[in-house]
């Protein structure tokens, strides 16, 4: 029996201290398989939108500023958002629209969208977040009022801020997987388009023609600059008339335009120059049936004088016995009631000094406001030493071609612009998770 080998470990080994060492080297050895848990962190991003990137060239009228759809990633121009994924909560923080006066239809009276109290904004992919009186509010996504002061010199601002009235914001339970698209409807309290707004236009044809607004003596006695052989002006006419959303200042943006005549090689560098990236500052604004006038007026009578007397290069028509009970409107916005007293004056009902040549406008009696159907633009030129001068392949294409004092050319195709003073921008916050991997370490 003393030659037996046991075939059994002594229990008290498994309490021993040689046992405790052989499971620490056990767990050491699996030490690859222990995971760290998953951990996850919330982060944000900060997107910005402007209704001028959206496809205006291609799109119909009804997508406008208030209206538009974003699309992201590789079908989109917001290709940068592609990564935002696991997505939990989404909120518009801010927004920006344009502030300017618009005409009330059939009167001579303006509005602007301070006299809005709130906008309610729409995110079609992520609404339903306020509840409301009617079913209006309750597919807001935020209700935005005017952080602007509003008070009388609003109409002196651009553009007006808006903030989200009660930081409404949309959560979800479940994270979305990304963002594909934004659906925006900017409305007013009626559900309505905050204003109605012609921002894209078709051209007819451009022209070029003297600028009726800068001096023209040929003489420096003055020391202004002196005008380029008085053609200083370009004339985008376009097919539909439109109103005083357009201001002089704005900037407007062309695309497709193509000359009419193609023939010279000149109209290439002229059809870069109109489609160009940086666009248009617009320097006046005109009406093709010559709405407005460049006129003096004699300090001891009421009698009011033509500019150039009735030049159209000035924007002039000469007088007519039609005029007569017309409202005359002067550039400080003072109004008077026209007499005709020849072809080259009319009587005004008020006294009236102008030293120097001033623009009126002459309104039917019943008031209706003026339309535009013409923009005007500055010439390709650069500047020298001191000068303003003429690109030289322009001064080629005036000799060749029909780009002086057409109005009624035709042939010019594919043009169409925006005024990117008409734009709406919307400032939203995203909050999406992202894994965090953890790495413990002992710092030494």
């Amino acid at each position: 029996m003393n030659n037996l080998v046991p075939t059994r470990v002594n229990p008290d080994y498994y309490y021993s201290d040689k046992k405790i060492s052989d499971l620490d080297l056990l767990e050491l050895e699996n030490e690859d398989e222990i995971k760290e848990p998953i951990k996850y962190t919330v982060k944000q991003r900060f997107i910005a939108i402007s209704s001028l990137d959206r496809d205006w060239y291609n799109n119909a009228s009804s997508v406008n500023p208030f209206n538009y759809t974003v699309k992201i990633g590789d079908n989109g121009k917001f290709t940068l958002l592609n990564d935002i994924k696991n997505i939990v909560s989404l909120q518009i923080s801010k927004m920006i629209l344009p502030n300017k006066s618009i005409n009330i239809e059939y009167s001579n009276n303006t509005f602007n969208l301070s006299n809005e109290p709130y906008f309610v904004v729409e995110l079609d992919e992520f609404n339903n977040v306020t509840d409301g009186t009617n079913s209006h509010k309750n597919k807001a996504t935020a209700i935005m009022n005017s952080l602007t002061p509003i008070s009388n010199v609003v109409s002196e601002l651009s553009h007006l801020e808006y903030k989200n009235i009660n930081n409404s914001i949309k959560k979800f339970s479940n994270p979305v997987s990304n963002l594909n698209q934004i659906t925006i409807k900017i409305k007013n309290q009626l559900e309505e388009d905050p204003m109605e707004i012609n921002d894209i236009l078709t051209i007819e044809n451009i022209f070029s023609s003297d600028n009726n607004t800068i001096d023209d003596n040929d003489d420096d006695t003055d020391n202004d600059p002196e005008p380029i052989n008085l053609l200083n002006v370009l004339n985008v006419k376009t097919t539909t008339y439109f109103n005083n959303q357009y201001k002089i200042g704005d900037i407007i943006k062309c695309q497709g335009y193509v000359f009419r005549d193609t023939a010279y090689a000149a109209a290439t560098n002229f059809n870069d120059f109109i489609n160009r990236s940086k666009g248009h500052r617009i320097i006046d604004l005109k009406n093709s049936e010559y709405s407005y006038f460049m006129v003096t007026q004699a300090t001891t009578t009421t009698t009011i004088t033509q500019y150039k007397n009735g030049d159209t290069h000035y924007n002039d028509r000469n007088f007519t016995s039609g005029d007569t009970n017309k409202i005359i409107v002067y550039e400080d916005g003072t109004t008077a009631i026209a007499t005709f007293s020849s072809t080259t004056a009319l009587t005004s009902s008020i006294f009236k000094t102008i030293t120097s040549p001033q623009r009126i406008y002459l309104k039917p009696a019943a008031g209706l406001v003026d339309y535009y159907n013409t923009i005007v633009i500055s010439i390709p030129y650069t500047i020298s030493t001191s000068n303003i001068v003429k690109e030289t392949w322009w001064s080629t294409l005036k000799q060749t071609s029909t780009t002086d004092q057409n109005a009624t050319a035709s042939g010019d195709s594919g043009g169409k612009l925006i005024n990117t003073h008409l734009q709406s921008h919307l400032f939203i916050n995203v909050s999406y998770l992202e894994y965090e991997n953890v790495v413990t370490s002992q710092l030494i």
